[in-house]
């Protein structure tokens, strides 16, 4: 049975709206998002009250909202709003005229509340162990501190990017050493010091985008985008120095950021600086996600968040577990003995699960299918260029296509990382190759000088055989990609 779920976040800057499809198992899938720039912090005035204009303006966009509820079936709504209505003297106003305008309850959740939803978003879909976490909102910014992957300490700072922006203008400077003094009050600013850092936030994923932009390096994701300190330094201080119209043209910034982006980074520049860390995580996920998590998918402590995910895609395609469990454990085998690939270990598993996605879309060029499908799914625990690894190496892709792919995304995967794609490719085609024809890996060994292969398989059960033609396809692809001769010799079962 499917049910269909909305989460809508009436944020400081933005009001946004997803909608999930939940199915049996708990698979889940984003069927609708919407998304609406109304900076509700910036229309707050002298008294703080929200005038109304901005509040007319609020109930527009839920009315749109509420349709796409309606057309979508939706039964369970949650609504949630944050800085910019806590801030808001006639909060409970404008919270009962929503209401009785588009019948939609919204609740104003705290800031504590919100850093949680932060961190559920977060720990159900980047697979960090100790980090840092830092959201900067329009009107807040909210940072966790998380260990064991789990939330040890929580703080929101009524410092967004709206509100900074309207305190010091375009004085950067004086801004970035205002929010330093803060986040030196913080009491657990020391546990924070040298730890990865994972950002959210509409500037925060503009950061990525923008690094992706001026790399002229094709964007797979967001989420799981990695950046270094010295790069992500970098763009903020080329920010800085652009008027905000040329920010759109230089980095992709949009039209509806670009007078806010600096000041949206600015906390996460901080923040950088006082702990020392050296390495950003971007994170799609966040308030929305964490919320839709709550309500819909069993937290478990022990939760392998690349498992989950996986498994949650094989349960929307229909993919089958035992042939690509089995297809996982041949090409173990057949990998170990390099390890070159080790590292590479959890790209191989998402990738033999994945290997029959295309063929749900057309069995013939499915192969194709499963690239192109594989690249834009929110697969998590996988990094972008982990992604397109996983793509390659479930679609099989042959030493030409591969080629193609490494010019395409050279910017995005490392040399090292397009060798391993292609090696690992080889190892899911004989695998799949051996089990097509009944086929089992039974051990592989090398001649002394180790420049021979011999690869020892065994039919599992009698009476089939493995074609010539398959058997030096199979050799020959081996040989090209791993540099070896590759014998395969079949061994006879014990039955026989």
């Amino acid at each position: 049975m499917r049910e269909n779920v909305a989460v809508i976040d009436i944020g400081s800057n933005s009001i946004r709206m997803s909608i999930m499809q939940v199915g049996e198992g708990h698979s889940y899938r984003m069927i609708c998002q919407m998304k609406e720039a109304l900076r509700l912090s910036a229309q707050l005035n002298e008294d703080g009250v929200l005038p109304p204009e901005a509040i007319r303006r609020t109930i527009q966009i839920m009315r749109a909202f509420r349709r796409q509820i309606r057309l979508h079936g939706v039964k369970r709504v949650r609504a949630v709003a944050t800085a910019a209505l806590r801030r808001a003297e006639n909060r409970a106003a404008v919270v009962e005229e929503i209401q009785r305008e588009t019948e939609i309850h919204v609740e104003i959740i705290s800031g504590e509340m919100e850093a949680f939803y932060d961190y559920l978003g977060v720990v159900y879909s980047v697979p960090l162990e100790d980090f840092v976490l830092i959201d900067t909102g329009g009107g807040s910014t909210e940072i966790v501190l998380v260990e064991q992957r789990k939330m040890t300490a929580r703080i929101s700072i009524p410092y967004g990017a709206v509100v900074l922006g309207k305190m010091f203008g375009e004085n950067h400077a004086k801004m970035k050493r205002f929010l330093r003094q803060k986040l030196q009050e913080l009491p657990f600013l020391q546990q924070c010091k040298g730890l990865p850092v994972v950002g959210l936030g509409g500037s925060i994923r503009a950061l990525g985008k923008a690094h992706c932009f001026h790399r002229h390096c094709p964007l797979v994701s967001i989420h799981e985008y990695p950046l270094s300190r010295s790069e992500a330094e970098e763009i903020y201080q080329q920010l800085c120095q652009l008027p905000p119209a040329k920010r759109e043209r230089v980095y992709a910034v949009s039209g509806s950021r670009r007078d806010i982006i600096v000041s949206g980074l600015a906390p996460l520049m901080a923040l950088l600086e006082e702990t020392g860390a050296q390495n950003i995580v971007i994170s799609g996920n966040g308030v929305r996600e964490g919320i839709f998590f709550e309500l819909c998918i069993p937290f478990q402590a022990d939760m392998h968040v690349l498992r989950s995910s996986v498994e949650n895609s094989m349960r929307l395609y229909g993919l089958g577990q035992d042939y690509a469990a089995s297809l996982y454990e041949e090409a173990c085998i057949l990998a170990n003995p390099y390890p070159a690939l080790a590292p590479y270990g959890h790209v191989l598993y998402a990738a033999c699960m994945l290997s029959e996605l295309g063929k749900q879309i057309d069995y013939y060029n499915h192969s194709r299918h499963t690239f192109f499908v594989i690249t834009g799914l929110p697969i998590y625990g996988l990094s972008p260029a982990e992604r397109v690894m996983c793509a390659c190496v479930a679609a099989t892709l042959g030493k030409t296509a591969a080629r193609g792919v490494y010019a395409k995304f050279h910017l995005l995967l490392s040399k090292k990382q397009a060798e391993g794609a292609r090696q690992l490719s080889t190892v899911v085609r004989v695998a799949s190759t051996l089990l097509f024809y009944g086929f089992h890996c039974c051990r592989l060994s090398f001649n002394p000088n180790k420049q021979k292969l011999y690869l020892t398989v065994q039919a599992q059960q009698e009476g089939i055989v493995l074609p010539d033609a398959a058997r030096m396809s199979l050799q020959k692809c081996w040989r090209e990609t791993f540099g070896v001769k590759c014998k395969i010799q079949i061994e006879n079962s014990a039955a026989e």
